[in-house]
């Protein structure tokens, strides 16, 4: 598909840190006024005090989306699916640059789909034991199957064009910005 604009997709395994990185990356004005973040859909549940990151839903109404072709990319971690909606992330292309929180797999569909205009980013923690700490102070359950997962991620974080290191939270927020700012022309 062409267009004159940007998907930058961010993964990381959970714990990461980068649903807190994109909620401070819109902060700034000039990734406010030119960066639209597509919501993914989910059949997990809310965690406390979560605010509008995914659009919840119950997993007949995720397969019966599914079976009519609503989403781009969809994946199942875990036992919950998630799922970017085609229609709304073409949509938006059109018009900006857009944002994308998915994991690797999707990722790599969206960068199959959209060729030289997908930009990947992967976010990573210091080191698995920061990460076991995150995971547990957010009171995520099945902390071996996390971490697990975590090294999966990580090691197909090969396929990224951009990786961040979370150690200092500022330092990575700062990064974030400067690769998406030199991207879309600051």
């Amino acid at each position: 598909m062409k267009s004159k604009y940007f998907i930058f997709v961010i993964s990381g395994p959970s714990g990461s840190g980068k649903t807190t990185l994109i909620k401070r990356l819109f902060r700034f004005k000039k990734i406010k006024e030119n960066l639209t973040k597509i919501t993914t859909y989910t059949t997990r549940r809310p965690r406390k005090k979560e605010s509008s990151d995914y659009t919840f839903v119950d997993i007949s109404e995720f397969k019966r989306l599914k079976r009519r072709g609503f989403f781009i990319e969809s994946q199942k971690i875990y036992k919950d699916y998630y799922g970017t909606p085609k229609k709304e992330l073409l949509k938006a292309i059109k018009k900006s640059h857009v944002l994308l929180c998915i994991d690797y797999k999707g990722a790599k569909i969206i960068k199959k789909i959209f060729k030289d205009k997908a930009v990947l980013i992967f976010i990573l923690p210091p080191n698995l034991k920061e990460l076991e700490k995150r995971i547990r102070k957010r009171g995520e359950k099945e902390i071996s199957l996390r971490l697990k997962r975590a090294k999966e991620e990580i090691l197909n974080s090969k396929f990224y064009d951009f990786k961040i290191i979370n150690k200092n939270l500022n330092v990575a927020l700062k990064e974030l910005k400067d690769i998406i700012l030199r991207k879309i022309g600051s």
